[in-house]
């Protein structure tokens, strides 16, 4: 489960209106950052140590639509001609000293083509518009703010779910190893332990080595979203990050695809990896020095030409006096 994502992002098959060609292109709505050279982040725990106020600001993707190349909705999310078009917004998280906390969802913003593929579609269909395509934010993709207290706080960042009710109440990364090996191993422990004891999948041995095939598949999927979600985790090490970054590299299938610049404009390692591993998400951008996810995307044929971007993390991070403050 991924962090704060309290709907699942749905597929809006919208009635589409007649569209207006020459429209202009339009891509992430992020602002560019050139070249930018990236440094650790801020860790939460130093931040409030000091009195100050943890803030983090992220990108995520409210609604997709799809558009065939005959301009009506499509119920595929591929094939020859189809084009996707994205609502995405910001998403702000504060925490404060005593550990509790805000989160607050920005408006839809206006829709843009996630992709290189999608923007070749787009201009063969003769370039609609597609602001009339997409039609205005629908009330359902503003999601209200989220307050939350200390004892709340984990069942915000880590999910409400199994992975918060499998690591230990009010300090889940106590008994989380150093080296990469124990690591590994303890992770995949605690994924036997979400699909097999909390979720209730066909009871199997810890080693799995009796597992049905559809069990060891959850337990394989839980381990990778484990992986995203403790590297999103604000009060983990640099050194965790770090390890975690090396272990999604490791799971079986993952393949690096070369450097990346992100939506934001900051260049990262990109990684292929199981589409199970992470929510579908299967490309991964991050910085491995500065221990970063930076964002994650979805590529049909896990080449970077077909890449659609989905969210966008860290795109600024610091403290500040007081919820509802911003970093300058």
């Amino acid at each position: 489960m991924r962090w704060l994502r309290v709907t699942t992002v749905a597929c809006l098959f919208l009635v589409l209106a007649a569209a207006a060609a020459g429209a202009a292109v339009r891509e992430s709505t992020d602002a560019k950052v050139t070249d930018q050279k990236l440094g650790a982040l801020p860790a939460a725990d130093d931040v409030l140590a000091d009195g100050k106020v943890f803030y983090r600001r992220d990108r995520w993707m409210q609604s997709t639509m799809y558009v065939g190349a005959d301009g009506r909705p499509a119920a595929r999310t591929r094939g020859r001609g189809v084009f996707a078009i994205v609502r995405a917004g910001a998403q702000e998280l504060w925490i404060a000293p005593g550990r509790s906390g805000r989160v607050v969802y920005g408006r839809a913003q206006r829709p843009y083509l996630p992709s290189a593929a999608d923007r070749r579609a787009w201009r063969a269909a003769g370039r609609p518009d597609i602001d009339r395509l997409a039609g205005g934010p629908k009330r359902r993709e503003d999601l209200p703010t989220q307050l939350f207290s200390a004892g709340q706080l984990d069942n915000v960042l880590l999910g409400n779910g199994e992975l918060n009710a499998a690591l230990p109440q009010g300090s889940p990364l106590r008994d989380l190893p150093a080296e990469p090996t124990a690591l590994a191993r303890e992770l995949h422990r605690i994924a036997w332990d979400q699909r097999v004891r909390i979720s209730g999948d066909t009871p199997c041995a810890e080693d799995l080595h009796d597992c049905s095939p559809a069990t060891r598949q959850n337990i394989d999927s839980r381990y990778g979203g484990n992986l995203t979600t403790l590297l999103r985790y604000p009060f983990a090490s640099l050194d965790l990050r770090r390890t975690l970054l090396n272990l999604l590299e490791a799971l079986p299938g993952a393949r690096r695809i070369g450097t990346l610049r992100d939506p934001a404009g900051r260049f990262g390692v990109a990684v292929v990896v199981p589409e199970a591993a992470n929510d579908g998400r299967n490309v991964i951008v991050f910085d491995a020095t500065a221990g970063r996810l930076l964002a994650d995307g979805h590529s049909e044929d896990g080449t970077v030409a077909r890449l659609r971007w989905n969210d966008v993390y860290d795109l600024k991070v610091g403290s500040v006096s007081k919820i509802g403050q911003r970093p300058r």
